[in-house]
């Protein structure tokens, strides 16, 4: 390519990124309980860990660690809100490597701790909050 120009890639290249980025989703989705690394995503979607890694920042506009946090914390805003269960077992549960890192992450994302949303969650804040975290 000549510098400051972009190559246009082939579309079974666009849609062959599109399916891995999809693919790792679900992924993520299926395992966001679990330590999951960048090497054991790209090894599902069969691709190289720095690849997989350009390829679904490029797709999502976000890191797969990024986006592997907001699916916990997305979860996390249900369980919180509509249980009474020990915001520990929520935080590990959901893969968080502990209460304090869990709430630290929680707290950068929606400006409050998980047990101060607790006392004031409600469906619609729950739904526009979890709404504004990733389109599915």
């Amino acid at each position: 390519t000549r510098r400051g120009m972009k190559r246009k890639r082939r579309a079974t290249t666009t849609a062959d990124h599109a399916a891995r980025t999809e693919a790792a989703k679900a992924y993520l989705s299926a395992h966001m309980a679990e330590s999951v690394s960048l090497e054991d995503v790209a090894a599902a979607v069969h691709a190289s860990p720095f690849n997989f890694a350009r390829i679904f920042q490029h797709q999502t506009g976000l890191p797969v660690h990024r986006y592997l946090t907001l699916l916990r914390l997305r979860a996390s805003l249900e369980l919180v809100a509509a249980s009474s269960a020990d915001l520990t077992s929520v935080a590990l549960d959901l893969g968080f490597s502990s209460h304090s890192h869990f709430t630290e992450v929680f707290r950068r994302e929606f400006g409050e701790a998980p047990s101060d949303f607790r006392r004031t969650a409600n469906i619609k804040t729950v739904g526009e909050m979890s709404k504004n975290l990733i389109a599915e």
